[in-house]
């Protein structure tokens, strides 16, 4: 297993991501700040008039006089409410908005990172970070922000006011900040790293359901049930566990937050009574100070509220940022894609033509104006080598292969032996740890990734089907692809008769939502996206496995059709693959053993040659 592990992003770069999205809300944000704040200011209206009304009592006033303050605690009421509706609006446009985009980094920064860094980190710690994080700090930031506005502003006038009642009510508030303080403090101290570990608990647990789910054959051919619902059920507990020392926490929190209210409205009470007793204030005047007072419960209450939310928030923001951290290729993403090429059939190049990088480095790579010209396609592994762990002997060793621009290469060997590997680090799923990657003298390794599965499409043994139409799984390699081009492309690779015969066609729902293609079916629809793609480079990574051996002819002929006229990498898992190929590379413990066309390997007598015996053996046609 890997050690790589996405990492958790420093306050520093956090700031940095929010300052990314934010960048050109400030104005509706500070907009929607004003007129929340002015809805809070609206707000003290109320409490300050019914203290009033309280006085007109006390003295036996009349109606006249109580009209006016009854309209204006109306009128008060009704401000309020429409100040907050609208700045409410505006804050969640902003907070969408920013979220969103969010949302859109994370997701494009996971999908242009290498799969390989993706499956060594943990596809379950991905989802996690893509889904619970984004959602807690999709709550998060809807609480936090109206909140903050409106809350600090209503702190601010309500202090105000009570100063404009009598100063000594608010000396008397002043009680309250020291316990208030010790609260978020000692608070502080300890819920960062409990968050933090809650949300590294969700992905460990999130990662073992993955992982059951995906093996789900393998669980239950090997009777593995139990194990994993024993793996599960622990780091479930593990979840509950952070999450009662979290509650634990916040528990002690508000306890000491509603200590704090409750000194803080005794003094009010104390102190309104002497000042009433020494007739330096009134009943209303009091009953103002604790109304006011008691306002601030719900905001202070808010305000320290989302601490606690912001704290399971920025737990989740750090791995989010995180994410954003890990270096990914990036690069000038305007080229537009080049009209699909006339298919020739395959010549023979000159053994004695090999590309001068000198000449062709970026003579096609995309600038900040259009592209140049397609790659002619000579692919070059120069000392290629690469290891899963540092520590552990090389998958691949020293591998050196050049192949001409419209041949084809087949690569054999035993299971394990490094080919899936090979090609995974020719499409740029691995990077390699020493050597180079060249398309005509350039190194792959600076490409962009989009780019690079433009001139280079990869088809595995399993292939995705995409819950949709057929037209939706094809149109994904060439989204302005017309139908007509479409069905070229099936017509291709053997696939439009079975496709004609569909009751919707092209339109056909497929995948989770519809009809479940068949292994060969989804080999077709690879082959065929590959087709639309049209890359100059295409890798086959035991792409006819999966079909078994009544359509292996089918779509080894489909293969065929898709590779002809382009340079091609082919992983065979028969040989019979490897004798159409132009040449053929036999790999043993991750290095190139031997190298030549079938004819001559097979007259060398070699591991190829015994290979060759042992697999044609019963196989009269296969014989030589």
């Amino acid at each position: 297993m890997s050690s790589f592990r996405f990492p958790i992003a420093t306050p520093r770069e956090v700031r940095s991501s929010l300052r990314e999205v934010l960048q050109d809300q400030r104005r509706p944000l500070v907009l929607a700040a004003l007129v929340l704040s002015a809805a809070s200011a609206a707000g003290l209206i109320t409490p300050t008039a019914l203290g009033r009304v309280v006085d007109l009592v006390d003295r036996s006033g009349t109606l006249t006089e109580l009209w006016p303050l009854v309209l204006l605690m109306a009128v008060g009421t009704v401000v309020a409410a429409i100040l907050l509706a609208y700045g409410t609006v505006l804050t969640v446009r902003v907070v969408e908005t920013a979220l969103a985009r969010l949302r859109e980094r994370l997701v494009d920064r996971l999908l242009r990172l290498p799969a390989s860094v993706v499956e060594d980190a943990g596809a379950g710690d991905a989802i996690s970070r893509a889904t619970d994080d984004v959602a807690e700090v999709s709550t998060a930031i809807n609480e936090v922000l109206p909140t903050v506005a409106s809350a600090a502003f209503m702190i601010a006038a309500t202090f105000v006011g009570l100063g404009a009642l009598d100063w000594r009510f608010a000396l008397a508030l002043l009680l309250i900040f020291p316990i208030q303080v010790f609260a978020v403090r000692s608070y502080l101290a300890r819920a960062p790293e409990i968050y933090a570990r809650e949300r590294a608990a969700m992905a460990d647990r999130a990662e073992v359901v993955l992982s059951s789910l995906r093996g789900l054959a393998t669980v239950r051919a090997l009777r593995l049930e139990p194990q994993q619902r024993a793996r599960t059920a622990l780091h479930s507990w593990s979840v509950v566990t952070w999450s009662m020392r979290e509650r634990i926490i916040n528990n002690i929190f508000w306890g000491r937050l509603n200590l704090a209210e409750f000194i803080g409205m005794s003094a009010l009470l104390c102190v309104g009574f002497w000042l009433v007793r020494e007739g330096q204030g009134t009943v209303g005047m009091t009953t103002a100070a604790v109304l006011l007072f008691h306002r601030l419960f719900g905001p202070i209450g808010q305000l320290l509220l989302v601490v606690d939310v912001w704290q399971s928030a920025s737990a989740s923001l750090r791995r989010i940022s995180g994410v954003l951290q890990v270096p990914a290729q990036t690069g000038d993403l305007s080229q537009t894609r080049e009209p699909s090429r006339s298919r020739e059939p395959s010549r023979s190049p000159d053994p004695s033509r090999s590309p001068d990088p000198s000449q062709t480095r970026d003579a096609w790579q995309t600038s900040a104006a259009a592209p140049v010209r397609r790659p002619d396609g000579h692919l070059a592994l120069r000392n290629v080598s690469f290891s899963f762990e540092a520590a552990m002997r090389p998958t691949i060793e020293d591998v050196t292969l050049q192949i001409e621009p419209g041949r084809t290469l087949a690569v054999v060997g035993v299971s394990g032996a490094g080919k899936s590997t090979l090609a995974g680090v020719v499409a740029g799923l691995r990077a390699p740890h020493g050597g180079q990657v060249l398309l005509d003298g350039q190194d792959l390794s600076g490409l962009d990734p989009e780019l690079r599965s433009q001139v280079i499409g990869l088809i595995t043994q399993e292939t995705h089907v995409f819950a949709g139409t057929l037209r939706d799984n094809l149109t994904l390699a060439q989204e302005d692809a017309e139908d007509d081009r479409i069905w070229e492309a099936l017509d291709r690779v053997g696939a439009g008769d079975w496709v004609r015969d569909l009751p919707e066609g092209l339109d056909q729902i497929v995948g989770l939502a519809g009809i479940e293609l068949t292994p060969l079916q989804g080999q077709h629809l690879a082959l065929a996206r590959i087709d639309l793609l049209d890359p100059v480079v295409a890798l086959l990574d035991e792409a006819t496995a999966e079909a078994g051996s009544a359509g292996a002819a089918i779509l080894d002929a489909a293969s065929d059709a898709v590779i002809r006229g382009r340079t091609a990498l082919v992983i065979a898992h028969r040989l019979d693959q490897a004798a159409r190929a132009d040449a053929v590379a036999l790999v043993s413990e991750g290095r190139i053993v031997e190298h030549g066309s079938h004819e001559q390997l097979l007259a060398n007598g070699g591991a190829y040659a015994q290979l060759w015996r042992a697999w044609s053996l019963g196989r009269p046609d296969q014989e030589q």
